[in-house]
């Protein structure tokens, strides 16, 4: 008997959770766009930088959500993200509208590795019916290994 019932019970919650993911992708209801172009720009020994990730979303009423994240393979003494967010001015042209730039230093997280860093925020304000794009550079020093660059960008996100 009790047998059945942690399997009713286990049934139940698997159907709430089941139900709820649905629920929560439909509540978002922009578009996102992820990397379209991805390149090493300089490196002194390689492979420092594991990898990165950048996207661009639509969350409504001419707001732009730009997320930026650095993984590296090992703790490093300074990360990087520069953050442009780019419109399309013509076909193939982009001009930039906003730019910011966020660094860590190992020295203040003396209790922590550093070899992550995301950035998530959002832009308001921005012309609907028009297209942008997020170009981001990355950044990974250590005194020991080197340093090395990564550029990446979205495709192009049609603001509704």
């Amino acid at each position: 008997m009790k047998n059945n019932k942690k399997r009713f019970f286990m049934l139940v919650l698997t159907v709430i959770l089941a139900i709820s993911t649905q629920f929560t992708s439909l509540a978002y209801a922009g578009e996102t766009q992820g990397i379209d172009k991805i390149e090493v720009l300089t490196s002194t020994r390689g492979r420092l930088i594991s990898s990165v990730n950048v996207r661009i979303s639509d969350e409504g009423k001419g707001v732009i959500g730009a997320y930026a994240e650095l993984l590296c393979h090992e703790p490093m003494e300074e990360l990087r993200i520069w953050v442009y967010l780019e419109h399309q001015t013509s076909a193939g042209s982009w001009s930039t509208v906003s730019y910011k730039k966020f660094e860590w230093l190992a020295e203040d997280y003396p209790n922590e590795d550093l070899s992550m860093a995301i950035v998530s925020y959002n832009i308001p304000n921005m012309k609907r019916g028009e297209k942008y794009r997020l170009k981001c550079l990355f950044g990974a020093d250590h005194a020991d290994l080197g340093s090395e660059n990564w550029r990446a960008s979205t495709s192009a996100l049609y603001l509704e």
